[in-house]
């Protein structure tokens, strides 16, 4: 590596995740995701007074991830229960939108909770958030199609959203997250604007996202090949236009996407936020030296340990990125991640 690049990479933020600007919370780490949470407003994904209240109950709380999980649980169960009783009186986009954003409510405790852990909680809770993202899906018009595109052993399972009523081929849009993204997250991006400007989009999780690691689908650098499955699904369908295909990947998917495009000609535009060329500059240097100098020293075993006592939100999420890479700690995934760069088959890397 040479200097300059060592100087760049020095200024690299990586994870954990570092808002830049604390609006509500003070840990990094809360107020990243509550950021995130309350961007999803613009779609219908939350409202900013339920999520204000939610954010006020965590300070009340005591302000660690069981406060967390107590409120944005309590306020779910809320807005589940209000979508019930419009769906019973018949008001279907009330309860579409209670559903809506009640998926986003039963999801933020995910956030703080070990897949590796607590795989089972972390599974019952997913589904949970589903269920209500399903509900809405139905309340549609059209309604949201539920997908699963076969892929190797498995499916990628997923979403279709149809810009209009019939089947005359659309633009359409291929949606793809990252290493912290379920296929349903992915509606509050982007769909209802998409929709509105006559895309179709199809939205789905990749191997590493979603659920797909604990059914033996972890993260894998050659995106090409699930991506080029998820291709073939939707110049299957007869809704789709085959000359008018774009994708769009956010965080993670900066890389996954545009790695799938140096092999897949079927795409003729591609947005990535941002772009990825090389995986291993998304994480820290110091928070990575700091669990490599743990494996060979008693001592900075010992302040892990403290540290993993203070800063339990991070090594949460660490759990969660050695999860869905599957490997067996943060220095496995950053070893795996060498292999995560932007290139052809037979071609350097790009630069």
């Amino acid at each position: 590596m040479t200097e300059t690049e060592n100087t760049s990479r020095s200024k690299v933020e990586g994870i954990p995740r570092n808002p830049r600007i604390n609006y509500t919370f003070e840990k990094e780490e809360f107020d990243f995701f509550f950021q995130w949470i309350a961007g999803s407003q613009t779609n219908g994904g939350s409202e900013v007074g339920e999520i204000l209240y939610a954010a006020d109950q965590v300070k009340k709380g005591g302000g660690d991830e069981e406060a967390w999980t107590a409120a944005w649980d309590e306020l779910a169960q809320r807005v589940e229960a209000r979508g019930d009783r419009s769906l019973e009186g018949g008001h279907d986009v009330s309860a579409r939108e209670s559903y809506l954003r009640a998926y986003t409510y039963y999801r933020a405790p995910l956030l703080f909770i070990s897949p590796l852990d607590e795989i089972e909680e972390y599974r019952a809770r997913y589904r949970k958030a589903r269920t209500c993202f399903q509900q809405a899906a139905k309340l549609f018009s059209p309604p949201l199609d539920r997908v699963e595109i076969p892929f190797e052993d498995g499916c990628l399972p997923g979403y279709f959203a149809k810009a209009g009523s019939g089947d005359n081929p659309r633009k359409t849009l291929l949606m793809f997250g990252g290493g912290d993204t379920f296929a349903e997250d992915l509606y509050a991006y982007i769909v209802p604007a998409a929709t509105k400007r006559g895309y179709n989009v199809l939205f789905v999780d990749l191997p590493g996202q979603g659920l797909l690691p604990a059914e033996g689908m972890p993260m894998r650098p050659d995106s090409e090949v699930p991506f080029s499955s998820v291709v073939d699904y939707a110049l299957s369908r007869s809704d789709v236009d085959p000359d008018q295909l774009a994708a769009y990947g956010i965080s993670g998917g900066g890389y996954l996407l545009p790695r799938a495009l140096t092999v897949e000609d079927r795409v003729q535009a591609c947005v990535a936020c941002s772009l990825i060329l090389d995986m291993t500059m998304v994480w820290n240097d110091d928070y990575v030296d700091l669990h490599r100098k743990a494996e060979n020293s008693l001592i900075w075993k010992g302040i892990k340990r403290f540290m993993a006592l203070r800063h339990a939100p991070y090594f949460t999420m660490v759990d969660t990125y050695n999860w869905r890479w599957g490997t067996d700690n943060i220095l496995d995934t950053v070893e795996a991640s060498q292999e995560y760069t932007l290139v052809r088959p037979n071609l350097p890397v790009l630069s």
